[in-house]
């Protein structure tokens, strides 16, 4: 059943997958792989309560799994619960230095605590853990932004996009900040490229036209 699951999710049949899931669990109550997989559909499902309790319950059972507490921590700082949240991610680094995932997130709770400086600190250590981490120079470049470093946030941003040319968010904040510092032919050209890869959105359209006024 787990395994169905899983291909059921694969496929986008996510009702059937979540109904694979539970019946594994009704079978072995102990199956630790069924709850995580469970875990992370409720969250794709928008259940982060859920999420968070078959998570829980994953970690009783192996409470040594630095990815499960890495997930439990998304978990909660969805939930607004942050100080909850660095508790699983400084968990999940302590048993596992390299997680690359969980100091990006640690850095993100430590940026929406306005510790910016350890912010920039995890996300430098996600980066040269994986230099190629996209989200991580985008989230560096949120903070340098933060911190009015414009230099330092379009030199991320720009990392980003090389790192992932469809990333349409970090196009975006590059054109922002370009817009920042006055120089609206940049920006104008990021936004274009955001309509280029997102014609349905609103944000490519709104900042090209201010960057015309």
């Amino acid at each position: 059943y787990n395994n169905r699951g899983i291909l059921e999710k694969e496929q986008g049949n996510l009702k059937e997958a979540l109904n694979d899931y539970n019946k594994a669990i009704q079978l072995s109550d102990t199956f630790s792989s069924a709850y995580i997989n469970r875990g992370a559909l409720k969250d794709q499902l928008g259940d982060l309560t859920g999420a968070l309790e078959d998570y829980s319950i994953a970690l009783r059972l192996n409470p040594n799994d630095a990815v499960l507490f890495n997930n439990r921590g998304v978990a909660k700082f969805k939930l607004k619960n942050v100080l909850g949240s660095i508790e699983d991610f400084n968990k999940a680094i302590e048993l596992d230095a390299k997680n690359e995932k969980a100091l990006h997130n640690r850095g993100l709770v430590k940026y929406a605590l306005k510790d910016y400086e350890g912010a920039i600190k995890d996300h430098s250590r996600a980066i040269e853990l994986n230099v190629n981490y996209s989200n991580a120079y985008n989230d560096r470049g949120l903070v340098y932004y933060r911190q009015n470093k414009m230099t330092e946030a379009i030199q991320d941003y720009t990392k980003a996009i090389a790192a992932d040319p469809l990333y349409f968010t970090a196009y975006k904040n590059r054109a922002v900040a370009h817009y920042a510092v006055k120089n609206y032919d940049a920006a104008t050209r990021d936004y274009e490229k955001c309509i280029e890869l997102q014609p349905a959105s609103a944000d490519g359209y709104m900042g090209r036209g201010n960057t015309k006024n």
